[in-house]
């Protein structure tokens, strides 16, 4: 697996609930989500800010944002512990 994952966004509703995800810098957990951003795309730099970036999504609450989380971990094969 790539260590870079890159999600491209169509849906700017989505994409401001993903930008206040990011934006929350260091959580209770000492971690960040670590991105490079490209208009509406953005790059998720490393596999441990992917495990925060769909942990945020899970606990945001926000069905966008777990319905996306559920699909990226669907697509890499991964499985919620």
């Amino acid at each position: 697996m790539s260590s870079t994952l890159y999600v491209q966004l169509n849906n700017t509703e989505l994409f401001e609930l993903i930008a206040d995800i990011i934006n929350q810098g260091i959580d209770g957990y000492l971690q960040a989500v670590i991105t490079e951003r490209i208009g509406n795309d953005i790059y998720i730099q490393d596999s441990d800010s992917l495990k925060c970036f769909l942990r945020r999504c899970e606990e945001s609450q926000k069905d966008e944002l777990r319905d996306m989380a559920s699909s990226i971990m669907y697509t890499l094969d991964y499985e919620w512990i």
